[in-house]
This record gives structure tokens, sequence and C-alpha cells, in this order.
């Protein structure tokens, strides 16, 4: 029997197809299609001691935001962090991905979060979408973020009203 190369070209876009579609499977549909995109509401979360003590716990320790939203110090190798622009954000210097923005997550109003309403916050911690709609995309760990508790998402975003605000436009 002779095989044809039509039937063998069909049989081998048929597998990549299948190959791609499981991939894609396999680290998830939003990397691909970008987040859902939730409307926010005017919802605002009280502060309190607890709240602020949480919150800190949170983004300085297990959920490491100033770790990315931080500018480091490159020319050592302990990288510390520039604590006088804590949350301002950087571009990281990842040539592989052509360098990655961080974005400024300090309250200022013109650069930061400031004018980001607390459910805006809330939304692009657990959803990856920005206060425009767009996708903060490719790094930024929302999946991590999705199954954070509420209350766990008001401690941050209280906290992270609560720290200095810098000036500090990050290009995106």
């Amino acid at each position: 029997m002779r095989i044809r190369a039509r039937t063998v070209l069909v049989g081998l876009a048929v597998v990549v197809v299948l190959l791609v579609l499981g991939g894609i499977t396999a680290i998830g549909w939003e990397v691909v299609l970008g987040p859902k995109t939730r409307a926010t509401t005017d919802r605002k979360f009280d502060v309190t001691d607890a709240r602020l003590a949480r919150g800190k716990y949170l983004v300085e320790g297990p959920a490491a935001c100033f770790h990315c939203h931080t500018e480091h110090d490159l020319s050592t190798p302990e990288y510390p962090s520039a604590q006088a622009k804590k949350g301002a954000g950087w571009v990281m210097p990842i040539p592989e991905l052509n360098n990655i923005a961080a974005r400024n997550i300090t309250p200022d109003p013109d650069t930061g979060l400031g004018n980001w309403t607390d459910d805006e916050i809330a939304r692009a911690i657990r959803e990856g979408v920005s206060r425009d709609g767009t996708a903060l995309f490719p790094v930024m760990p929302y999946l991590d973020f999705a199954s954070m508790d509420d209350e766990d998402v008001a401690s941050v975003v209280v906290y992270l009203r609560s720290i200095p605000a810098v000036r500090n436009a990050v290009p995106v």
C-alpha cells in the first residue's frame, strides 16, 4: 500500500494541533486568552491595625510583592532592594523576555495605585487585570493569588495604601 504525502501531512498537522492544544490546556488558557475581566465595584476596605499588620506580613513575606515591584542594586551579589523606592516599580533586566516592567504599587496618584479603587487593586492581585482592563502579563502571578482569602486581599490593599507614595513612572 502506498501512503500519499497529503495523508501524512494532514496526519502530522493534526498531531501538531493536538500537541499545541494539550500544552495550552496544561499551562492554562488564561495565558493565551487573557484573564477574565469583571466589572469592579466601589468597595472600600476598612483600615484596621490587624489588616495593616497582616498586609505587611503578606506583602513583605509570602506574597513577596516588593521582590518584583522594587528596584534592586544589581552591582552587588546580594542584590539589595532600594528601600527608598519600596514598591515604586522598575524594569527588571530579563533580556530573554525583552525586560519586564513591574508597575509602581505605591499610593502615588500619578504613577502608582493612588487613583485606583480598592476593588481595582484586588482585581489586579487576584485576576491579573489592570485598571484599564488589560492583562498584567506575562509575569504577574495572579494565578497564585486567585484563591487568596478575601480578608488577606483586603489586608494587602490596606497595607499598600499605607506605604509612602513614590513618584516613579515605569514604562509598560
